[in-house]
């Protein structure tokens, strides 16, 4: 009994040792913001699709209305790596979804690397690099207007990808594809806003 407890309060520091190195690990394995904020149905996704889950992923994402679509699809892109979201993609035969889910990594990459600079404060590679991500994200977000459900959230990311890429006259037709498919798309209203702000090429009449 006495060699038993001796045992155990022998490996006890070793046990906490590996204890406090896995939490660390799980530490630095998250994101640094969660994009779900606190929404456990979202975060519940971006593991389906870590972990290959991508029917259960797929049919969680179908039950959501529009703004919680568009929430959940901005976690997944901001919180998986590219190269996660090509396996899902190509694993799903790059169905719309999983088209929409990529193509919004490549937006937010592409913007991740602008930043709030003008295009002319950026280096050559930075510039190359960003029109390269929006040009990328393009034909993905194209693909989802394929289905109904959601092309409103397609149509409304392809707003921002024109107003990168300095296409103005197709900002208009987008919004208006996006508004016909769902008057209520929140996130259509606020990136048209921005879109036709005299910085973009806009006007104040027009805001």
């Amino acid at each position: 009994m006495s060699n038993a407890l001796g045992f155990l309060l022998a490996i006890l520091p070793v046990l906490g040792v590996l204890f406090f190195l896995r939490k660390l690990l799980k530490t630095l394995r998250a994101p640094a913001i969660n994009y779900a904020f606190g929404r456990k149905d979202i975060e519940v996704i971006s593991l389906f699709i870590s972990n290959k889950k991508y029917e259960q992923a797929e049919t969680m994402l179908f039950n959501f209305n529009g703004d919680d679509l568009t929430q959940a699809i901005d976690h997944v892109a901001l919180t998986l790596s590219e190269k996660q979201l090509k396996n899902y993609c190509e694993n799903c035969n790059r169905n719309a979804l999983s088209s929409l889910v990529l193509g919004s990594w490549y937006l937010h990459n592409a913007w991740k690397i602008r930043g709030h600079k003008v295009a002319s404060e950026l280096s050559t590679k930075q510039f190359e690099s960003y029109v390269e991500n929006l040009r990328l994200s393009a034909p993905l977000l194209q693909a989802a207007i394929s289905e109904s459900w959601l092309s409103s959230e397609a149509f409304s990311r392809l707003i921002r990808v024109n107003m990168g890429l300095g296409y103005l006259d197709e900002i208009e037709v987008l919004y208006e594809a996006s508004i016909k498919a769902d008057p209520k798309h929140l996130w259509t209203y606020i990136h048209y806003s921005e879109a036709i702000q005299p910085k973009w090429g806009g006007s104040v009449q027009q805001v």
